[in-house]
């Protein structure tokens, strides 16, 4: 379905280009859920932004991503539109700085989804927020951006990546900052989504174990081991430095 060659993003600086990701490259088949893992800083978050065409106009961008044998860089404007959002889907990291503050939740969530005959997009919104630990979800669907928490937000756009039903969901960060239960929700969120596949960056040692098919642990720009949970963790390496070095958070009640 995806496969990334030799990607390779840089950043001008006054000296000599600052190399973020170096010679990158990813196979992701359909349906696989896949799992970045790496200290802060080490390109995770670059990669998928790379996928999307998302990076920052100064960035220095080279190699091949190809989805479905077609090469996204070499994509026009009207052909990555059609990419967007409905063949692969994007939930970015933050508390929701992607969310339109002028238009109410359940709009958002259910924008360019088709609704079922005498479906309103509220009751829609309603039945895509409720499995996400929202207990009045009809008040959230109506409520506007800045009267929900971070963390709520944070699940509203996780809510609206995976209802895209896109054949590849991009994830940031989905787990960060929520509290073990919403964790727990937002993990049994993505084990549902088996005919889908998923591309997700995380710290969250606990989701990649009990979710992902295939583990990448990338340092320093680069991909320094790959395997499922199972035979990273008995092999030592990598992911057990990652383990020793994971400290317990104290998260927010979100």
């Amino acid at each position: 379905m995806l496969e990334i060659r030799n990607l390779t993003i840089a950043f001008p600086t006054a000296d000599k280009p600052l190399l973020m990701v170096k010679n990158f490259s990813l196979r992701i088949e359909e349906q696989a859920k896949t799992i970045l893992l790496g200290e802060s800083g080490s390109g995770k978050s670059l990669v998928l932004l790379a996928i999307l065409r998302l990076l920052p106009a100064e960035a220095q961008c080279t190699g091949e991503i190809l989805f479905r044998g077609r090469d996204i860089g070499r994509m026009d404007a009207k052909a990555l539109q059609s990419l967007r959002g409905r063949q692969i889907a994007y939930i970015p990291q933050g508390a929701g700085n992607s969310l339109n503050p002028l238009t109410r939740i359940g709009l958002q969530v259910t924008e360019g989804l088709p609704l079922a005959s005498g479906e309103s997009r509220e009751r829609k919104a309603i039945d895509i927020l409720a499995p996400f630990g929202f207990k009045e979800a009809a008040e959230v669907a109506r409520a506007y951006p800045h009267t929900l928490s971070g963390g709520m937000k944070q699940r509203v756009l996780i809510a609206m990546g995976l209802a895209r039903n896109a054949s590849l969901t991009l994830a940031d960060e989905p787990t960060k900052g929520l509290d073990p239960s919403r964790i727990r929700t937002v993990i049994e969120a993505f084990q549902k989504r088996q005919t889908q596949a998923v591309l997700c960056v995380t710290h969250d040692l606990t989701f990649a174990e009990s979710y992902a098919d295939q583990i990448v642990v990338m340092d320093a720009g680069r991909v320094v081991e790959t395997g499922t949970y199972a035979e990273l963790h008995a092999r030592g390496g990598a992911l057990a430095a990652l383990e020793a070095r994971e400290t317990t958070r104290q998260p927010g009640a979100e």
